[in-house]
């Protein structure tokens, strides 16, 4: 039995060892948030679409970024390289500063969307406009 499970170990091992490894691009995003109202912004970087087939979802969160105000970034992003397509930034500004967008019985904070033409370059500039209330990804 001892040998059993050995051997098992050893062919799960060898199998798991085969597998693909994520094919990373890197890419720089840089811009600036733009808003008329104060507070700190939580930006996302998303794959427009991920997936392929009934598996096939939209906007997979590559990599977040705080900003204390609406202001210039760069954030340098590791962009998985499978079944994903297009680039785009997210954003909303947390103005009642509770860490939560648009929790209920809260004032309405904004958000907005871009997506990044210049992708699949190394470098794309984008510039977002905060202006939507309480509207996440999906509906923008």
């Amino acid at each position: 039995m001892k040998h059993m499970t050995c051997l098992v170990v050893a062919v799960l091992g060898l199998g798991l060892g085969c597998l693909d490894a994520d094919v990373l691009y890197e890419v720089e995003v840089s811009g600036s948030v733009h808003s008329d109202d104060d507070g700190p912004v939580e930006l996302w970087f998303l794959h427009d679409e991920w997936g392929e087939g009934t598996l096939e979802t939209r906007y997979m969160v590559i990599d977040a970024l705080w900003l204390e105000e609406a202001s210039t970034f760069s954030q340098v992003l590791q962009v998985p390289q499978g079944p994903g397509s297009g680039l785009s930034v997210y954003g909303w500004q947390d103005t009642n500063r509770d860490d939560e967008h648009c929790r209920p019985g809260t004032d309405p904070e904004v958000s907005g969307m871009v997506e990044a033409d210049e992708y699949p370059a190394h470098a794309v500039t984008v510039s977002l406009t905060l202006e939507t209330p309480c509207e996440g990804p999906e509906g923008l």
